[in-house]
């Protein structure tokens, strides 16, 4: 097991270094986008633009189309990364090659996917803030974000859509729950950490923004990529 996380924390820095153009030009325009709300409201749990909508007050309709053009850039970018780290990994036996190929038939999807999720964590934020339960409100997002924490990485690697794509990232993580925990506390340890520095050092917000968009969210979605690779026994060998 340490032999097969080891491997997998290399290829993710690898994948990370190799698709790092990528990564640029993500976080470039999604660090555009969060200056155009022009707000200091950050939010180190369920991404920052969310965050964002909920608790500032900047106009809604702005407010709400950089929210959606803000996901479909995700989408955009993520379908990218997660298509081309599924291509080098299965290599030989991958039936599909072409990137704009898969643009054309999965960033629908991922974006559909991405808008529900957000849309649903906007809705129970409102319903339980009504009832006076908002406490529990940590409790229901783990729960949801656990569950469909694989959900863009099915859609892709598995070609399915959104809704069977949640249910294949909630089978991924019951049965392969070493493997799951492990991302999940990597990523909870690198949103710790930079929380902390958001907090607590001078700046730190601007070093929060630029460490979320440039290199959280990016190696977030390679780790995840890997990992739920691993179901492929045949891939499973040199991971």
């Amino acid at each position: 097991m340490l032999y097969k996380v080891r491997n997998i924390i290399s290829h993710t820095v690898a994948y990370y270094l190799k698709f790092f153009y990528i990564i640029i030009g993500y976080s470039l325009i999604l660090l555009a986008l969060l200056a155009m709300l022009n707000t200091n409201s950050f939010d180190i749990y369920s991404g920052d633009l969310f965050y964002t909508l909920m608790n500032s007050e900047p106009n809604l309709f702005v407010a709400i189309i950089v929210l959606l053009f803000a996901t479909a850039v995700q989408s955009f970018f993520s379908t990218i990364l997660i298509f081309s780290i599924r291509r080098e990994l299965q290599q030989g036996y991958n039936r599909r090659t072409n990137v704009v190929d898969a643009l054309k038939e999965f960033v629908w999807q991922m974006f559909t996917f991405n808008l529900l999720l957000n849309v649903v964590l906007f809705v129970l934020y409102i319903i339980f803030t009504l009832f006076g339960i908002g406490f529990l409100l940590p409790v229901v997002y783990i729960v949801i974000l656990v569950l469909t924490f694989f959900t863009n990485q099915s859609i892709i690697i598995d070609e399915f859509g959104p809704l069977a794509g949640i249910e294949l990232s909630s089978e991924f993580v019951f049965t392969h729950k070493t493997l799951s925990f492990f991302t999940i506390f990597c990523v909870f340890i690198l949103f710790l950490i930079t929380g902390l520095l958001t907090f607590y050092i001078p700046g730190g917000y601007i070093i929060g923004i630029i460490l979320v968009h440039l290199f959280l969210y990016p190696i977030l979605e390679i780790l995840r990529t890997i990992v739920y690779m691993t179901k492929f026994k045949i891939l499973d060998s040199y991971l």
